[in-house]
């Protein structure tokens, strides 16, 4: 049944072929989803800008959060900034983002730390910008990895066109021949 989304069965000449109809045939080809980055072509001042932004917007949540949070784990709800920043804006804004992010709560949380507590600081800024880089490399390559799929996906679609061409001639050619 085409266009239900059903799987397709039929009985070929060379043996069963399966294929895809209706809507799970061109979901990602019609780009349903999206991996991201979803402000690649926008232009570094947008992509930078909103980077900028969202640290913004969740440095003013966190703020807005001591009364219910404390001051325990400041840099915490900015990891969730650095997965927004690299699946809005890509890899370079999310790392310049991880390396920005530990100043901002450095300086909104500085009255409540001590010198004894510049070691442990230092301790959870240094997992804070690993777990960011990590993060931002690994939405990088998700997202390279569904740019590759979605060329080989078109790729194989124009290459099905072709033999579907190739292959509705045949019995002309064979009329043909004989």
């Amino acid at each position: 049944m085409p266009g239900t989304g059903n799987i397709d069965q039929r009985q070929r000449p060379g043996g069963v072929g399966t294929r895809l109809s209706g809507s799970q045939s061109s979901g990602i080809a019609d780009g349903a989803a999206q991996v991201g980055p979803l402000l690649a072509g926008k232009g570094p001042f947008a992509l930078y800008g909103s980077a900028l932004a969202v640290i913004g917007v969740v440095a003013v949540a966190r703020y807005a959060a001591i009364p219910i949070m404390g001051v325990q784990a400041p840099l915490l709800p900015f990891e969730f900034a650095i997965f927004a920043i690299a699946y809005l804006c890509g890899l370079r804004p999310a790392l310049l983002a991880t390396f920005v992010v530990p100043i901002v709560p450095t300086f909104m949380f500085s009255g409540s730390f001590s010198r004894a507590d510049t070691l442990a600081w230092s301790g959870h800024v240094a997992l804070f910008v690993a777990l960011g880089c990590l993060v931002s490399w690994m939405t990088h390559r998700l997202q390279v990895a569904y740019r590759a799929q979605r060329t080989a996906l078109a790729v194989a679609k124009a290459g099905e066109h072709q033999l579907r061409l190739v292959t509705n001639g045949l019995p002309v050619l064979i009329a043909y021949c004989d």
